[in-house]
């Protein structure tokens, strides 16, 4: 085929399935292709959704809206019934196109949308459930909450360490070693992998875990920075279905407490990486070196920069290295001598400086809660109200209202 001269791009969606009412027909989405008809267009290009959310038969995505709890507008729950529909019918949306476009001889080009969904799980029916489940971080590890059962799975050769926390069930998965398979799995146990690590796993029942990922680079950054030295040699423990009250408190009172996605919470990730970075490096490592002494707190000056510093950036992320840095300290001396100096960890005087902020702009009424949320540091209004329920008790809204 040669070259298109003419493409046109189709965000299928929009004119089509967002436009007819359930049940759509077989005809109703050829009009994607026989409206181009008699015009110079020799090629269409047509978007299957936003990243994994697509609107079509997959097995390797997600169908798009399958997670929304409540539809923002009617439209949207329109094109998750007709593509629902048609799936059911076994009338895969996207072949129907597909076929239509080479039966009238143009050429058919797939396309996604990488980059759309930024709101939170609840607000936006374009989220993909593998987006709001994977995160990385500002120093560069990565998080995924992971989920499975009835399956067999083969771990070859990560560049990665991986330090995974059983967060419910995982009593039927099982580990094949030499001498046959073996389980030990479950609530707050845990495994570490190293890098380069091969192994086999026979999932029997369900199990959900929380994974963390990093390199030896990040851990010889740590030792740079925590003890001014670096390991010559590194090598990361195996351990399987292991007992450690330390991790398992890191996971559930940070990482599993915070919100991915949502920049207030940066710092509270960050800070919870770094401590468990620290807890492998002294525990799962040769370096047994023990953690350096911090008897004073930040210096005056340092003390009124760092709180300049912060009131002038509630709006934005603020992991812990960009504070550390602010004191020119590494992030373990900077996080124990601004807690000695200010009474509260990092994180904690963060969300605290936020919902003051909060409240003195509630007192605005011109001012809606989404623009409160932002300049707070939220990602969403949902959040934002989640947050100041849990530390105020009740709602913004109900806030504004008593002191009106």
């Amino acid at each position: 085929m040669s070259a298109p001269r003419m493409m046109f791009y189709h965000d299928g969606r929009h004119p089509l399935i967002y436009m007819y009412e359930p049940p759509m027909q077989r005809e109703e989405y050829e009009q994607a292709v026989d409206e181009l008809l008699g015009t110079p267009v020799d090629a269409l290009m047509y978007s299957l959704g936003d990243g994994r959310t697509v609107l079509h038969e997959t097995e390797v995505g997600e169908l798009w809206g399958h997670n929304v709890r409540k539809w923002p507008h009617i439209i949207f729950q329109r094109a998750h019934r007709n593509a629902l529909n048609s799936i059911r019918k076994g009338e895969d949306p996207l072949r129907i196109v597909c076929d239509r476009a080479r039966e009238k001889g143009i050429a058919f080009y797939p396309t996604l949308l990488v980059q759309q969904g930024r709101r939170s799980r609840e607000e936006d029916v374009r989220c993909s459930d593998f987006r709001f489940d994977n995160a990385h971080l500002e120093n560069g590890t990565g998080l995924a909450a992971w989920y499975n059962e009835r399956d067999l799975i083969a771990l070859e050769n990560a560049d990665h360490h991986t330090l995974s926390l059983y967060t419910a069930d995982g009593y039927q998965s099982y580990f094949k070693a030499a001498d046959g398979w073996h389980n030990g799995g479950g609530p707050d146990r845990l495994c570490l992998l190293p890098r380069q690590y091969t192994s086999t796993w026979n999932i029997r029942g369900p199990l959900s875990f929380v994974h963390l990922y990093f390199t030896d680079q990040h851990l010889r950054q740590l030792a740079e920075q925590t003890w001014d030295r670096s390991p010559l040699n590194l090598s990361v423990d195996e351990r399987l279905f292991a007992d450690d009250p330390q991790i398992a408190l890191l996971y559930r009172h940070f990482l599993l407490q915070a919100n991915w996605h949502d920049t207030s919470d940066r710092l509270t990730l960050s800070s919870a990486s770094t401590l468990l970075l620290s807890h492998v490096l002294r525990h799962y490592t040769q370096v047994n070196w023990q953690l350096p002494g911090v008897t004073g707190g930040l210096a005056p000056r340092q003390r009124l920069h760092i709180c300049d510093y912060i009131e002038a950036h509630l709006d934005q992320p603020m992991p812990l290295s960009e504070l550390a840095a602010q004191c020119q300290l590494s992030e373990y001396h900077f996080a124990r001598m601004f807690k000695r100096s200010i009474g509260v960890a990092p994180h904690q005087y963060v969300s605290q400086r936020r919902l003051a902020l909060a409240r003195q702009l509630l007192g605005n009424r011109h001012i809606s809660l989404q623009e409160i949320a932002l300049r707070c540091g939220f990602s969403s209004a949902s959040h934002f109200s989640n947050r100041f329920r849990q530390a105020m008790g009740v709602s913004p809204s109900a806030y504004r209202t008593s002191i009106s």
